[in-house]
């Protein structure tokens, strides 16, 4: 899960004096200056913690439920914004894997619908399962400039809502062309914060397909699951 943005911001002022002699006795009457400059905002980057890969490593056959999904146990991620001064920022994510959540996987998740199932890839036209992407808002799991912070939601560009304080929200895959936006305010507050450093904690939740409606279950099957955090400037 990687993103990339602009640069930091950079001021430029070039002075040129231009002073020419006409031939023979008399100076030139006239000197050009000219003014030259660009102003870029604060970049911010983004960062997940491990190299953003959560590994399940090997997972037996005999672990899974025949019929119902079988959902694995949560692992967390910490996404990290850094930024050159302090700055509003917004964070949406994308499922890369549109299209391959599996709906019955989803049942056993925190969060469904469509709209949050991400998916893990398909394998022979199956899908393998699906995944939530929350956002916590669990204590300490949201710090910006190292004071707790609260997590806000905007949804289609609407107004911004606080979460709830305990456990936490789901992001959008991104699957309805647009998707959730998070950002972070000090407490109480109903409107984005400037920060410099922010610390958030993402939960992953996952869950397999049911075994009687995955490929045969005679080679490997990867979960290949993949999503972007991208950053929108407030």
């Amino acid at each position: 899960m990687v993103t990339t943005f602009r640069n930091t911001a950079l001021v430029r002022i070039a002075c040129i004096l231009c002073t020419a002699l006409a031939g023979g006795a008399h100076a030139a009457e006239s000197a050009q200056l000219t003014i030259r400059g660009v102003i870029k905002p604060s970049a911010c980057t983004p960062t997940l913690s491990g190299g953003g890969i959560v590994d399940f490593g090997t997972i037996p056959v005999t672990s899974l439920s025949h019929a119902g999904p079988t959902r694995l146990p949560a692992e967390d991620v910490a996404l990290t914004i850094t930024c050159d001064t302090p700055t509003k920022v917004g964070v949406v994510s994308m499922d890369n894997r549109a299209g391959t959540a599996d709906a019955a996987a989803g049942d056993v998740l925190p969060a469904r619908g469509p709209d949050v199932l991400f998916g893990l890839n398909a394998v022979g036209g199956r899908n393998v399962g699906a995944y939530n992407v929350q956002f916590s808002t669990d204590a300490g799991a949201a710090v910006a400039d190292s004071e707790p912070v609260d997590v806000l939601r905007s949804e289609r560009g609407g107004a911004w809502r606080a979460l709830g304080t305990a456990g936490g929200t789901a992001a959008a895959n991104g699957a309805n062309g647009n998707p959730t936006m998070f950002t972070w305010a000090g407490r109480g507050a109903q409107v984005p914060g400037a920060y410099r450093i922010i610390a958030q904690t993402i939960r992953i939740t996952v869950a397999i397909a049911p075994a009687l409606t995955l490929p045969p279950l005679t080679r490997d099957i990867p979960i290949d699951g993949s999503a972007t955090f991208s950053i929108r400037y407030l």
